[in-house]
């Protein structure tokens, strides 16, 4: 047995698993095939296309690989060199596939960064850079493409410290670059490697090692280049930062190299280098604490899954990184998050698209399993009787959205089922709108304690951005209930937050759910008017509470507060005809300037102060403009009923004139912009219009007829709505004007 462990412990210290990373076209995938070439996996190097060569790269194994010149997927390869066991993660580089480079890093115990020396540190790098960061994993540089003429190596060095924020350590030094590249100095070593190019780049190169002392060493670079080492030596010597192996390891210093990936320039000098440096399989953390790689009880988790890699069988293999024991083919094992027990026949080891069966594999080790359909991203395999887990791989934000729509509903179990592979390959969130009421609250917590002033509603819809929201306090149609519920979020999320001070919280109520749609812990620009309308001065209370006084000692007694005899609506101001070419449809970006407050005894007559301290002052001459779209056009027939009811004229487009006559509002119809004068841009150009309700298309663009319409009647003087609740609103104020408005002062409002 101990014989056993003894071989298992020494087949684990020779693994070394990595990933390259990189902007696209800085020459990563090059570097791996070189690596490859090196350890004897391949014979003869292939590039990516565009460069003239009939071989691509093993890694693109992909058509559209090869057809691009990009990696579009990672590849998991497994070489031996000099009594390593090595496995290379080769990621795609492009920003539209970074996702899966997220998750292969997951499964690295370090990263290779490659530059272009000719470019620097590019965007992709960066965001890449920032994940193997947060893994504390150690990053190794390699600069490359030092056969073209490249940026100075100090410049470079500087930027990747003032970039990236990690100090960085030469280890070999480039001489020339360009036509004049003569080869790198190894600082360590102390030694001068010149090359011969075989076959451009695609067999291992003919080097010569000198002493950096040789004699013949100024007749082989050439004086200049000689004279300039001989200077760059003694500066590196005395000014660049020292190696320190604590700092490589947990990702504060990454080692500098130099080379040509695509001539062989520095790959093998890189390669011996990097292997001495790195480190065995390191441990990894569970929701339990960390699983040592020499823990004989086998487990591992699913990075990656990747479908198709076998067009004949149209196969989905699941990539497993081993995280510590030995594994072996037809073991049982516990899937963890699947709740039993499966065996693992047939694993496989694969280089790019071509595989292996394999009888064993130890931590550090990449294997891909047959997936019938099982497996998801950051699932955990286990010993039997083993519940490990271990922690989450990241998710990011959506960079892409799509509407995803199944046209033939006789198909429905295979839109289904295509639907949760995807899910299961690349992780998804499927977005449902919530056609519910949106709340929002302003808090203080001392820590312990909360207040809230009071509790908002919002006129328009959710979907529409809370600073361009109408707003009333308190809230005038939720339930108790609601309130209840919206109360303990509020005070369980300040809590969880360790917020001392302010916290501002926005939710949907639809019907008794209650749903949170975002949480900012400190001040928003709703605390003035809850203030004003409550009495509760928030920002100094606030501030002594953040000082370190309690609620209570400030003498507020914690929780809800009783509402105010006062009905306050909070009203945006926008200043659209000041800023021309701007697009006034409302949405999820903020567009208001400023806001007004409308405050009474009675909803209405506070909405028609709001409205009229907005400069909304209507009527003119009683004319309006009504065009929808068409999933809107029943919603605003009762809409126009109460415009007409107030004696409004309605002029409409053909479809929205259509579905107002025939609910029996009479509505005259305008040609549309693009026909014959007069049309409705005439309309409104005649400054005869009072109002244009406008609700245009999702995702409509600026030179869409909306567009010009809009622009155009602000640029006129007419105001315009494109939200059908902001237009109820203004009809429930119109209906309720009063002949004396009261007036309010409310420096006399109290809360106490």
């Amino acid at each position: 047995m101990s014989q056993t462990l003894d071989q298992m412990k020494e087949e684990i210290n020779k693994r070394r698993t990595f990933a390259i990373i990189s902007h696209p076209d800085a020459g990563k995938t090059t570097l791996t095939e070189k690596f490859l070439l090196y350890g004897g996996a391949i014979n003869l190097a292939g590039t990516v296309k565009g460069r003239k060569a009939a071989k691509h790269a093993v890694s693109d194994w992909m058509d559209i690989e090869k057809e691009r010149g990009i990696s579009v997927t990672s590849s998991a390869m497994q070489f031996n060199y000099e009594g390593y066991c090595i496995n290379i993660l080769d990621t795609p580089g492009h920003q539209d596939f970074s996702e899966d480079t997220y998750r292969t890093l997951m499964a690295a115990d370090s990263a290779v960064m490659v530059i272009d020396g000719s470019k620097g540190v590019e965007a992709q790098t960066i965001k890449l850079f920032k994940v193997c960061v947060m893994r504390h994993i150690p990053i190794f540089t390699f600069i490359n493409k030092f056969d073209r003429e490249a940026r100075d190596p100090y410049e470079l060095l500087d930027e990747i410290e003032d970039v990236l924020g990690i100090r960085t350590c030469p280890v070999n030094w480039p001489i020339g670059c360009g036509k004049n590249f003569k080869g790198v100095y190894d600082r360590f070593e102390r030694k001068i490697t010149t090359f011969t190019a075989a076959m451009g780049g695609a067999k291992e190169v003919e080097s010569q090692e000198y002493d950096v002392d040789s004699t013949d060493l100024d007749a082989l670079v050439g004086p200049v280049y000689y004279q300039q080492l001989q200077d760059d030596i003694e500066l590196l010597d005395g000014a660049s930062e020292e190696f320190d192996m604590e700092k490589v390891s947990t990702g504060k210093l990454s080692p500098a190299f130099f080379g040509s990936a695509l001539t062989n320039f520095g790959v093998e000098t890189f390669l011996e280098h990097f292997l001495k440096m790195t480190t065995p399989p390191l441990p990894r953390k569970t929701t339990e604490g960390q699983v040592d790689p020499f823990n004989n009880k086998f487990s591992a988790f699913v990075f990656k899954i990747q479908a198709n890699m076998n067009k004949a069988h149209r196969d989905r293999i699941a990539f497993m990184r081993i995280c510590s024991g030995k594994f072996e083919a037809g073991m049982e094992v516990n899937h963890v998050q699947g709740g039993r027990k499966i065996r693992l026949s047939q694993p496989q080891q694969l280089m790019a698209q071509d595989r292996k069966i394999v009888e064993e594999a130890y931590a550090g080790d990449i294997i891909g399993v047959f997936d019938p359909g099982i497996f998801s991203i950051g699932d955990t395999l286990c010993a039997p009787g083993d519940k490990v887990q271990f922690e989450g791989i990241p998710t990011f934000a959506p960079e892409h959205f799509a509407r995803v729509r199944q046209m033939d509903t006789m198909k429905r179990k295979q839109f289904i089922k295509g639907i949760n592979q995807i899910a299961q390959e690349h992780p998804i969130l499927v977005d449902k709108y919530i056609m519910g009421k949106e709340i929002e609250v302003d808090a203080i917590c001392d820590g312990t304690d909360i207040l809230i002033p009071g509790i908002m509603q919002h006129i328009e819809r959710t979907g529409i951005h809370s600073g361009d929201s109408i707003s009333v306090y308190p809230a005038q149609d939720i339930t108790q209930h609601n309130i209840d519920t919206i109360v303990d979020y509020t005070e369980k999320l300040a809590r969880a937050l360790h917020v001392k001070g302010m916290i501002n919280i926005q939710f949907i109520v639809d019907g008794d759910d209650v749903y949170i749609i975002e949480v900012n812990p400190r001040s928003s620009r709703t605390v003035p008017y809850i203030s004003k309308v409550t009495g509760i001065p928030i920002v100094p209370l606030a501030t002594q509470v953040i000082c370190g006084h309690t609620l209570k000692e400030l003498g507020y007694t914690p929780g809800l507060q009783k509402k105010s005899e006062y009905i306050a609506i909070k009203m945006p101001v926008f200043s659209f005809e000041k800023i021309r070419g701007a697009d006034i449809s409302l949405g999820p970006e903020m567009k208001s300037t400023g806001e007004c407050l409308g405050i009474a005894k009675t909803f209405n007559e506070a909405l028609y102060k709001a409205f009229e301290g907005a400069g909304m002052k209507l009527p003119k001459h009683k004319n309006m403009i009504i065009t929808v779209r068409e999933d809107e056009q029943e919603n605003v027939v009762e809409i126009a009923r109460r415009f007409q009811k107030a004696g409004y004229k309605i002029f409409a487009t053909r479809g929205t004139a259509k579905a107002l006559n025939a609910h029996g509002v009479k509505a005259l119809t305008v040609r549309k912009l693009e026909q014959e004068s007069p049309n409705i841009l005439d309309l409104i150009l005649g400054h005869e219009i009072d109002l244009v309700i406008d609700i245009p298309q999702q995702g409509a663009e600026r030179s869409r007829d909306g567009f010009i319409i809009r622009r155009n009647a602000i640029e006129t003087g007419v105001h315009v709505l494109t939200s059908l609740d902001t237009a109820e609103a203004l009809a429930t104020s119109l209906e309720n004007r009063a002949k004396e408005l009261t007036l309010i002062d409310i420096a006399t409002v109290k809360n106490i």
